[in-house]
């Protein structure tokens, strides 16, 4: 196996999440990829979890979808 052949951790549509043998988590959006430190993938595994979270607890209270308000922070 060579060095940078990557082990295919998930796939769920456009998302792809591979393990690079250099040790480096990619992690791949459509035509867009990232290259993370396994610490750093696993900090962003926590905050994406989170905001899921948060996003289905404001929902079930009857809250609008979040939209508007993250475009009105750019």
């Amino acid at each position: 196996m060579h060095v940078h052949d990557p082990v295919r951790l998930s796939e769920h549509g456009p998302v792809r999440i591979d393990h690079c043998g250099c040790g480096a988590v990619h992690l791949h959006v459509g035509p867009m990829t990232l290259r993370l430190e396994v610490a750093s993938f696993l900090a962003l595994a926590e905050a994406v979890v989170h905001a899921r979270h948060q996003l289905t607890v404001h929902w079930r209270r009857g809250g609008r979808p979040l939209v508007n308000q993250a475009q009105g922070d750019a």
